[in-house]
């Protein structure tokens, strides 16, 4: 979705719009996350003197993988913002309190990604309680307990397992 300005604020000083925007997942990697559903707007544009301000809410299910195990785990996020409208080239443009526009147009999935990378957690758990994947065979142990030993020890180590033992002693 994109907003062009120059047909904005002709005989108003406030402009509205809403609608439904689908974000792609590549990119936020990171997060673990495994899908967005489409995700609600509502923009408010009001113009104050010669400054152009927008009111920015977003409203969507983000689904992710649990660090842990790897499970689906839903959530409902939920922001608003508001900033400064300003164009490419303007002073205090990396000011984080901004949005930079190239050419008079205003592309609202940039804003609402940038949002997200905010936003989003940084590590969701299924459970405080989560067990995890198993390190040899990759089983959920949530789901029970798997037959891997787990008491092997590297060769790397094994002369610390000798020193532990003389120190024992």
């Amino acid at each position: 979705m994109k907003i062009v300005l120059n047909n904005l604020f002709v005989d108003k000083d406030f402009e509205s719009f809403s609608g439904k925007v689908d974000i792609d997942t590549a990119g936020f990697e990171k997060f673990l996350v495994k899908s967005f559903s489409s995700c609600d707007i509502n923009i408010n544009m009001y113009k104050v003197n010669d400054k152009i301000f927008i009111d920015f809410k977003y409203d969507m299910e983000v689904v992710y993988s649990c660090a842990r195990c790897l499970t689906a785990v839903p959530r409902h996020v939920s922001e608003s913002f508001s900033r400064e409208i300003l164009e490419e080239g303007d002073k205090f443009e990396e000011d984080i309190g901004v949005v930079t526009i190239k050419d008079g147009i205003i592309d609202v999935e940039t804003i609402l990604s940038e949002a997200l990378f905010i936003d989003l957690e940084p590590s969701v758990l299924c459970s405080e309680n989560c067990k995890g994947l198993c390190p040899k065979c990759g089983a959920n142990l949530n789901e029970g307990e798997c037959d891997c030993d787990l008491h092997d020890v590297d060769p790397r180590f094994s002369k610390l397992i000798n020193l532990k033992d003389k120190l024992d002693k």
